[in-house]
C-alpha cells in the first residue's frame, strides 16, 4: 500500500473508532440498555433488530461523514442547513453551541456530586478537577482526542465482546433465560 493510501486508511480507522467511542458513552456504556432493550424481543427477534439497528446507524452516520465532507466551503457546521434548509439549519447551529454549554455545565455538576458521595470532598474538587481534565483535553485538539479516543473505542468493543463472551460461557443459562 502506498504512503497516501495506508494514512488515509489509518485516518479512517481512527475516525471509525472515535465514533464507535462516542456512541459507547453516550448511552451504551453498560450494555445494560441494550440488553434490556432488544432482549424483551427474545433471541431471534432480539438479535434481528440489534443487527437492523446497527446497520441503519452504519448507513446514516457515513451519509452524514460523507455530506460533511463534500460541502463547498468545507464547513461541517453547516451541515444543519444542508439537511434542514436555510432557517431551522440556522437555528440548529446557534443551538448546538449553547446546547454543549448547557451540557458541559451538567457534567461539571456532576463531578462535583460525585466527588462529594463518593470520596467526601467538596463539590468545588470535583468541579476543579473536572475542568482541569477537560482543559488538558481541548489543548490536545481535535486530532489528539481523535486519536486517544479511536484507539480506546475498539478496544473497547473487544473488551465487552470478550467478558460477554466469558459470563455467556459461564453461565448460559442466564443468557437463555433472558429470551
Amino acid at each position: 500500500m502506498t504512503g497516501k493510501k495506508q494514512e488515509s486508511g489509518k485516518r479512517i480507522l481512527k475516525g471509525g473508532g472515535a465514533i464507535l467511542a462516542f456512541f459507547i458513552g453516550s448511552g451504551f456504556a453498560s450494555g445494560q440498555e441494550i440488553l434490556q432493550f432488544f432482549g424483551a424481543y427474545g433471541t431471534g427477534r432480539g438479535t434481528m433488530g440489534l443487527c437492523l439497528s446497527l446497520f441503519l446507524v452504519f448507513l446514516c452516520v457515513r451519509q452524514a461523514l460523507t455530506d460533511a465532507a463534500n460541502l463547498p466551503d468545507g464547513d461541517a457546521s453547516r451541515i444543519f442547513r444542508h439537511y434542514c434548509g436555510p432557517y431551522v439549519g440556522l437555528f440548529l447551529e446557534w443551538l448546538t453551541p449553547v446546547f454543549l454549554f448547557l451540557s458541559y455545565s451538567v457534567m461539571l455538576a456532576g463531578s462535583g456530586a460525585l466527588f462529594t458521595e463518593y470520596f467526601g470532598c467538596r463539590s468545588q474538587t470535583g468541579r476543579l478537577v473536572m475542568l482541569i481534565l477537560s482543559l488538558g483535553t481541548v489543548m490536545l485538539g481535535l486530532s489528539g482526542l481523535t486519536d486517544i479516543i479511536g484507539a480506546l473505542g475498539p478496544a473497547i468493543v473487544a473488551f465487552v465482546f470478550c467478558l460477554g463472551t466469558v459470563c455467556a460461557g459461564t453461565n448460559p443459562q442466564g443468557v437463555l433465560r433472558s429470551s
